[in-house]
């Protein structure tokens, strides 16, 4: 968010308000209530970025809501939605534009850049800078079960997977907030020791 001179962010329900409003956003909306506020937010001008990890409906009004010379940054499918088609004709018309961002894509190209960044955050984590909301606790033997039974789309945190090694993390989240299973700094760091220096894909643990 540095930079920004406003940051909105958007929730599935009225449910999810209090948490995301935690996280440092200057406002936040339901996301359904985002077309009828675009003016009153940005003074009729339109949003300049809109981050979209939504996809399907969330994306089409996220694009009718950039202001001339916007940007959509797609970078994710939370809503499990068919992907949207856009009109290269509307870009133009619209004077806007639509990219994608993936970051395992990226991280695998790019580690030399995404690792200290990732080191940056986990710190950040760790020293209690950054909150990770963390709303379940599961072993990793209730892990796929989770998984396979989970609906992406009612999503408000992360959920978490201790693992039982003492080194290195082998879960989908970790409970960074405790430390109290085998990821905690020491297994991230020596997490984070591991990641490559270079760009070869190949060198990824």
């Amino acid at each position: 968010m540095s930079g920004a001179g406003q940051v909105i962010g958007t929730v599935g329900s009225a449910a999810k308000l209090a948490t995301a409003a935690r996280f440092g956003f200057d406002q936040v909306i339901v996301r359904d209530e985002l077309p009828g506020l675009v003016d009153e937010l940005t003074d009729k001008q339109g949003f300049d970025i809109i981050v979209d990890p939504v996809g399907g409906q969330t994306r089409r009004a996220g694009l009718a809501a950039l202001a001339l010379g916007g940007r959509l940054i797609a970078m994710g499918n939370a809503s499990g939605a068919e992907g949207t088609l856009i009109d290269t004709n509307e870009l133009w018309f619209s004077g806007v534009g639509v990219l994608g961002f993936n970051l395992a894509a990226f991280s695998t190209t790019h580690p030399d850049l995404v690792t200290p960044v990732l080191r940056r955050a986990v710190d950040a984590v760790l020293d209690r800078q950054l909150h990770v909301c963390i709303t379940q606790v599961l072993p990793l033997s209730r892990g796929r079960t989770h998984t396979d039974t989970s609906s992406p789309a009612p999503v408000s945190a992360k959920w978490s997977s201790p693992s039982q090694t003492s080194h290195h993390c082998r879960s989908s989240s970790v409970d960074l907030t405790t430390g109290s299973s085998g990821c905690g700094r020491r297994g991230l760091e020596t997490f984070l020791d591991r990641l490559p220096r270079s760009g070869d894909p190949d060198q990824l643990p």
